[in-house]
């Protein structure tokens, strides 16, 4: 009941509740008892603790196997050549958010873009690419018009890109999340705390978040949540992530 919702676009249907899965409605009823699946096999710890935070109140926990696994290949590009798992690479809040108003075969109508975004995320995906193979890398994004950007920027890569409602159940050794907004105000389907649990659990060895951090600080409770966790921990950098040439 943590994930996706109905797609409604019909605001009387919203009223009339019917965002709210056959799952979660059960889930609330006052007689259910849910259980939760408490041990997760797919993620390093390191991705595990803010989901099972924030989302599950600390229940879940990672399996001894995962716990043991290798920090991966991505790197912080500060000082020492440290492995991390979890990393939030910065971008200035004026940069880039564009606004497309065309319907095409590959993007809605009043999507949403960001073409500076686009290519430091696709820069990222290819290094990352070249080592462990364009099949264990996804990109994905909330907006379908950045999903179009990202796909000609990858194509013939291997990478897969797409977009988060369509990558639930899916899993990548790598990925890279593009938020798109930069602009202040309302930050719309990056709100939704179902479409960032979806995003934040697809990732096997390493995630990097691209994103403005204050947009989505003060557009969401998840958001700064999930920054805050990021600042704590140091993880938040102003330059691309390296990639581990070394096995």
């Amino acid at each position: 009941p943590k994930q996706l919702q109905p797609i409604i676009k019909n605001a009387k249907a919203q009223e009339l509740g019917l965002n709210v899965s056959l799952l979660e409605r059960l889930s609330n009823c006052p007689s259910a008892r849910p259980m939760l699946l408490t041990v997760q096999y797919r993620m390093h710890p390191d991705l595990n603790t803010f989901p099972s935070s924030y989302f599950y109140g600390g229940a879940v926990r990672s399996d001894a196997a995962v716990a043991s696994r290798d920090k991966g290949i991505l790197e912080d590009p500060r000082g020492a050549k440290t492995p991390t798992p979890l990393l939030f690479w910065t971008a200035e809040s004026s940069q880039g958010e564009q606004l497309s108003s065309i319907k095409t075969a590959e993007s809605s109508a009043r999507s949403r873009f960001n073409p500076a975004e686009a290519a430091r995320a696709a820069d990222l995906a290819k290094l990352l690419a070249a080592r462990v193979g364009g099949a264990q890398v996804a990109v994905l994004s909330w907006y379908n018009a950045q999903v179009a950007k990202l796909s000609s920027l990858l194509q013939g890569t291997g990478v897969h890109v797409g977009s988060i409602v369509t990558a639930q159940g899916g899993e990548w050794d790598y990925v890279i999340l593009s938020t798109v907004r930069s602009s202040p105000g309302s930050i719309g389907c990056l709100a939704d705390e179902h479409l960032l649990d979806v995003a934040l659990t697809r990732a096997r060895f390493g995630l990097c978040i691209l994103g403005a951090p204050e947009p989505l600080r003060q557009g969401s409770r998840a958001w700064e949540a999930l920054l805050q966790h990021c600042n704590q921990r140091k993880l938040i950098v102003a330059e691309r992530p390296r990639v581990r040439r070394d096995p």
